[in-house]
């Protein structure tokens, strides 16, 4: 059950990696980026709060009712959260020092009242405004709608310039990329370990079966 808990997880930090070895930052829908990180939790999810809902032993049996019952309903609950970050966009391995100037020369270009005013990106003109933050170690820019109402195919369009910009910029120093490399690969010889471990077990139980 181990490795049930740690492959999508794995899967997740895998994912992470390539979009830090990538030579330019990497624009990803909220939506998108919500649902990725939620089916890498899946697996810590069934043996956590999802054992509470089923017991773990029901899990054990691999009853496909039980199991077609614990998908569907953790689809339906991370498809509803999803839609709920649907307005924000996060930039993957990029510098803020870079892509902000960047961005604000392009909007100016696309609204003249473009205007900064701490974390705030405002486009008056089309009455759209980001709040910009980033993560702890700098690699990251998350893209929040102040009013997730107003003007929301201005929104997609600014995405979408967003995206053609980030293709343009110089490679980001890599400062995370090998880290998120050696933490993949960590994990990757732990749940072989795991596998290994539970392939071993299992052989073991066949020998003393036969013996008998």
């Amino acid at each position: 059950m181990l490795a049930l808990a740690l492959l999508p997880l794995l899967g997740y930090f895998a994912f992470l990696a390539v979009l830090y070895l990538r030579r330019t930052p990497t624009v990803l829908n909220g939506a998108l980026d919500f649902t990725l990180l939620a089916w890498g939790l899946f697996g810590l999810v069934t043996l956590g709060p999802g054992k509470m809902i089923i017991p773990i032993y029901v899990f054990a049996a691999w009853n496909v009712l039980t199991w077609g019952f614990w998908v569907g309903s953790y689809f339906a609950a991370v498809y509803f959260l999803a839609m709920q970050f649907r307005n924000r966009f996060v930039v993957y391995h990029c510098q803020r020092e870079v892509l902000l100037p960047a961005f604000y020369t392009l909007a100016r270009r696309i609204d003249p009242k473009t205007e900064w005013s701490g974390n705030v990106l405002s486009l008056h003109g089309l009455n759209i405004q980001w709040s910009v933050v980033s993560d702890k170690f700098g690699g990251c820019l998350l893209f929040s709608p102040t009013n997730p109402l107003a003007q929301t195919q201005y929104r997609a369009m600014m995405q979408e310039q967003l995206t053609n910009l980030c293709r343009t910029l110089p490679m980001p120093k890599g400062r995370q990329s090998w880290g998120w490399c050696v933490l993949t690969l960590g994990l990757a010889l732990l749940v072989f370990a795991v596998l290994v471990h539970d392939f071993a077990v299992l052989v073991q139980t066949f020998e003393e079966y036969w013996r008998e």
